[in-house]
């Protein structure tokens, strides 16, 4: 009866069938473990398919990395055994790069002592970048961003090499004795930069080893030997940032050290009246001008309301102004009685460069509305933060990188991928076609 079976033409043909079937799963997962290989051994045929480009290495990290001349560590520690392929992805383009890099991933469940080791290691996940003795945290948070696209991931991590090979860093302190708010905003913006920050009660401390004071939206005023203590710091080279908030009193002491800058803090506020630029949540869209304190601001800069800024000269006194962000022409202001000003463009925040005796330059950003930098929830306007800062307090140690333009589609193909989908295509079309010849062929000898 078997013997039967197996001379039965059918059988014999279903056979053969079931063994080319066989054979092509074979070959195919023979296929997929030689590209695999190849691969992982050239790294370099991965390809980027992502909307936004978000494993593309610019020509600023290719630059920035040559002039790095020592080995670079990276430890991706993670909070168990999954991995984070895109982050992983990102890291291996740099090791194309520059070939003495090592990329290590620890789950910090299991080694415990490493995240011990070093500050700064989030638990949801790190990326320790480490040349020598010095070393850059940055956590996977701050990879992937607030879209989740790792539209500032390169920016980050090329900037965290330079900080670790640099090993030196600017130094910002948030002023505190006045009531200030905690500025949130301003606080991450330093730290994207590799700046030191910190504290100051400037009513009880000397102003000192310091390369940036930010005064954030006091609620008391300055008094006279403070404003002459201030005023000391930036005669030896220091540089300000101070942010003012209509729902704090009027600050005449602090305004009048403003003035000295050649900017004139009105006592009146600030109303958007062009309703294109004003959101559902009754937040005012600022308009920014075109220099190089803006130059990287590509999005709307939101504010709610601010104290009217006047130029009160500019190019003399050694003193040079630069609007920073200001109204629309259909604004309007309200002074303290409720009395309406002109409806015109309104200066919001602006910069001013003074020329000190020996020639050197200090810098002052002012801003007459907290910009929502005191917002720990949420970032706003953090490329207007980023791009002042950096304008007032540019780090040598800085790479200028562009952001990657966020997209709501994101694709990842690497070489593994795309060279055995293309390989399981045309394999599978000429499988089907061999079998379909040898079943027709059999089939018609029954």
């Amino acid at each position: 009866m078997i013997r039967k079976l197996l001379n039965s033409k059918k059988i014999r043909c279903g056979i053969g069938a079931t063994v080319i079937t066989v054979m092509f799963i074979i070959f195919v997962l023979l296929v997929n473990t030689f590209v695999s290989v190849v691969t992982d051994k050239f790294p370099g045929l991965n390809i980027d398919l992502t909307a936004n480009r978000q494993f593309d290495i610019s020509e600023a990290t290719v630059e920035a990395l040559k002039t790095v001349e020592k080995p670079v560590s990276m430890k991706l520690l993670l909070p168990g055994s999954e991995g984070e392929p895109m982050i992983e992805e990102l890291l291996n383009r740099y090791k194309q790069i520059k070939d003495d890099i090592e990329i290590t991933k620890l789950n910090i469940e299991k080694n415990p002592a490493i995240a011990q080791k070093y500050e700064n290691v989030d638990p949801y996940g790190t990326l320790i970048i480490e040349i020598g003795d010095k070393y850059e945290a940055i956590s996977v948070g701050a990879i992937y961003g607030n879209s989740g696209s790792m539209e500032k991931a390169e920016g980050l991590i090329t900037n965290g090499i330079m900080a670790a090979y640099k090993g030196v860093k600017k130094t910002v302190y948030f002023s505190e004795g006045h009531g200030e708010l905690p500025a949130y905003g301003i606080a991450q913006a330093a730290a994207k930069n590799y700046y030191e920050y910190d504290v100051l009660d400037i009513t009880t401390k000397k102003i000192e080893n310091c390369d940036m004071l930010v005064i954030f939206c006091p609620d008391t005023d300055f008094s006279q030997g403070e404003i002459a203590l201030i005023e000391s710091y930036v005669l030896n080279g220091g540089n300000l940032q101070i942010y003012l908030s209509p729902e704090h009193e009027y600050l005449p002491n602090l305004c009048e050290y403003i003035r000295e800058w050649g900017v004139d803090v009105k006592n009146e506020v600030i109303v958007e009246k062009n309703q294109e630029n004003v959101t559902q949540q009754k937040m005012f869209i600022a308009v920014k001008d075109d220099n190089d304190y803006t130059k990287n601001v590509k999005k709307n800069q939101y504010y709610t309301y601010a104290f009217k800024l006047d130029n009160l000269y500019s190019n003399t006194k050694g003193i040079t102004l630069h609007q920073v962000l200001k109204s629309t022409d259909k604004a309007t202001t309200l002074n303290q009685d409720g009395d309406t000003g002109n409806i015109g463009t309104h200066i919001i925040s602006m910069v001013s460069e003074r020329v000190l005796d020996d020639n050197s330059t200090v810098k002052m950003y002012v801003s007459g509305s907290s910009l929502l930098f005191e917002n720990s929830d949420y970032m706003y306007n953090e490329e207007i933060c980023q791009s002042v800062m950096m304008g007032i307090l540019p780090s040598k140690n800085y790479v200028e990188i562009a952001d990657k333009m966020t997209q709501d589609v994101k694709l990842l193909m690497t070489g593994t991928d795309l060279a055995f989908v293309a390989i399981v295509i045309f394999l599978l079309a000429i499988g089907i076609l061999v079998s379909g010849i040898v079943v027709w062929s059999r089939r018609r000898k029954l």
